[in-house]
């Protein structure tokens, strides 16, 4: 998964809010998934041509945030939850394929 270029589904609106945190709303499931201002980060990073080695030099080189322990682990956890619940399109370039929204509540915070 570290080499794959991580794309946000087409789908998804993201709203940033004035805390910093991200909503992001997915109109087929009709549902939020709220994000941290660093998932927030990671999010914006998500464009189709990042990888996860990508995404965490990007936000390292930020000054303005602070430096986090295991960075790599907390974006890979990340990309893993965004990808099973279909916010990022897979290497097939397709949502999610054994989720439904009611496995989760709908609303998770992430780092």
């Amino acid at each position: 998964m570290t080499d794959t270029q991580l794309k946000r589904h087409p789908d998804v609106k993201a709203l940033i809010l004035p805390d910093g945190y991200v909503l992001l709303h997915l109109k087929s499931y009709n549902w939020i998934y709220t994000l941290t201002p660093l998932g927030g980060l990671v999010w914006e990073f998500c464009d189709g041509t990042n990888t996860i080695d990508d995404l965490v030099r990007h936000v390292g080189e930020i000054e303005e945030v602070t430096p986090a322990p295991d960075l790599k682990g907390k974006v890979t956890d990340l990309i893993a939850e965004l990808e099973k619940v279909g916010l990022l399109l897979g290497d097939c370039g397709c949502g999610p394929t054994d989720w439904t929204p009611g496995e989760r509540s709908g609303v998770v915070q992430e780092t």
